[in-house]
């Protein structure tokens, strides 16, 4: 059985019982679409652009993605499926000038593109909300705060349809993303639905556990003497109540801005506390790098600060970390060790590779791109690993980061098997289409729901999926997994309670089909 409608290409879309229940709730209200990665959101949203480009001829659709590949991803699908012209799918970026767009905008059927390139239009006059009938918030779980969506969907007069795999944490946060997108009815669907569980192969998790080596220890405790000292004078100048060394990032984070804020209205006295968190976000963030990441990341870390303390404008807190003796000795330590040791989640990672079939596709998720070089390294020199690292487009100290172009054919290659392993940061986690693999190995745990079930999503798909997660004993890493569980489990709690009050499920009406 295939999807049969007019503005779709005919026997292209399988039919699936659930999509076509959404699609057929979604054309009448505002809809939220909550459903693990492999369940097929895309094909949703093209059911419904469908009717709603049969509907209203003279009207565009807008599909909305975060960023610029995933929004190309959508105008190659959209193409694919929809039986219109493939130059009436065009996509509006940042690297098309203002004029192009415009010319783009009014020949479009369905315009694929970044919300902040749609907010900038709108704003300048460019185009308007009201040439739409209907738009696509994809990754929806982004609608809060001061990003685009909520802004845009308050401009739209048109249907909106929101996509995610993991909108939040809680019912707060659920029905916030439900509010500032303007959601009238929520859809979920998972792995344990009739209706879904033929299309989903399942995922078994694991969990590794590592133990970190005695010296790893010794540097930890000079960085956590380091940290104590700059929180014992944030306690002396009454900015926090306890030195406590186990603050978060987060912590000084918050309390770094509470200072600042201090500052701009002309307290003076907040200038030396707010030099000591500076230094202490940066230690914070070495341990956190020894915990999770291992001892090259640490030391390359710390090459980096006594560096950028030499420099002419570098700040007092940086100077003053750096001539600390115990600075001093742990970079020294860490330089010797990170020659001396093979650091344990890379020695773990690579027992778990070479322990499975030459075939087998793998992508290895890290936290920070210059682990993702050392594993692409590392994997690299064993016999039938080809190991390519995958990152975003932004430009960062010594590294350029991947041009659009070159991420798509880093993907190409990696579907086409010139790689078989994808060394990858929290670019690969939203949208973009990564071939479905067959291990996904977590580097470090995320304690993020969201980034968690994103993670997950990259394998079983078309198989059953394995995911092995590396944890390093007695560590943060520890605390990260079981705050991602809990707050995992509390998403499906809330997800379930929003179904059972009544903003669930479609009639399965079948206008969508016909035989094979």
């Amino acid at each position: 059985m295939f999807v049969s409608h007019p503005l779709v290409k005919k026997d292209k879309i399988e039919s699936r019982a659930y999509q076509e229940a959404i699609a057929e709730s979604a054309v009448s209200k505002n809809t939220l679409v909550v459903a693990p990665t492999a369940l097929g959101k895309t094909v949703i949203a093209v059911l419904v652009a469908a009717h709603f480009l049969e509907r209203f001829p003279g009207r565009q659709v807008v599909v909305l993605a975060p960023t610029r590949p995933l929004a190309a991803q959508h105008a190659a699908s959209f193409r694919e499926f929809l039986n219109i012209s493939e130059s009436r799918v065009v996509l509006l970026t940042g690297d098309v000038s203002p004029d192009k767009r415009v010319v783009l905008w009014k020949g479009a059927r369905v315009v694929c593109a970044t919300p902040q390139v749609i907010r900038n239009d709108f704003a300048h006059g460019r185009y308007s909300a009201d040439d739409l009938s209907l738009a696509v918030f994809d990754e929806a779980h982004r609608a809060v705060g001061e990003y685009p969506y909520p802004e845009l969907a308050e401009e739209m007069e048109c249907r909106i349809l929101a996509l995610t795999a993991s909108p939040g944490g809680n019912v707060e946060s659920i029905d916030l993303v439900c509010k500032n997108l303007r959601i009238k009815s929520v859809e979920i669907r998972d792995e344990k639905d009739a209706d879904t569980a033929p299309y989903v192969k399942g995922t078994f998790v694991e969990y590794k556990r590592v133990v970190l080596p005695e010296p790893y220890w010794v540097i930890r405790n000079i960085l956590v003497n380091l940290l104590r000292d700059r929180l014992r004078v944030l306690k002396l100048n009454g900015a926090i109540e306890s030195a406590r060394s186990d603050v978060t990032k987060k912590e000084l984070l918050d309390l770094m801005k509470a200072l600042q804020k201090g500052a701009r209205s002309g307290g003076t006295e907040f200038y030396a506390s707010i030099s000591a968190v500076s230094a202490a976000l940066t230690i914070a963030h070495a341990i956190d790098l020894l915990e999770t990441q291992g001892m090259g990341p640490l030391s390359k870390y710390l090459e980096r600060t006594a560096e950028k303390a030499k420099k002419p404008k570098a700040s007092k807190a940086l100077r003053g970390l750096s001539v600390k003796n115990d600075f001093k000795r742990a970079l020294a330590m860490s330089i010797t060790l990170r020659e001396k040791y093979s650091d344990p989640k890379k020695e773990a990672l690579r027992e778990i590779i070479q322990s499975i079939k030459r075939d087998t596709k793998i992508i290895v998720f890290t936290q920070y791109r210059d682990t993702a070089r050392e594993i692409a390294g590392f994997l690299s020199g064993f016999e039938g690993v080809r190991a390519v690292r995958f990152v975003g487009q932004a430009s960062k100290a010594g590294d350029p980061g991947l041009s659009q172009k070159k991420q798509l054919e880093v993907l190409q290659s990696f579907r086409e098997g010139e790689f078989n392993v994808l060394v990858a940061t929290s670019v690969a986690e939203e949208g973009l289409d990564i071939p479905s693999v067959d291990l996904v190995v977590f580097f470090e745990p995320v304690p993020s729901e969201i980034r968690m079930i994103q993670r997950r999503g990259r394998t079983g798909r078309r198989s059953v999926g394995r995911v092995v997660v590396l944890i390093a004993e007695k560590t943060r890493d520890e605390g990260f997994y079981w705050s991602s569980v809990a707050r995992e489990r509390r998403m499906k709690k809330s997800l379930r309670g929003i179904r059972d009050r009544g903003e669930g499920r479609a009639p399965d009406l079948t206008r969508w089909t016909e035989g094979s």
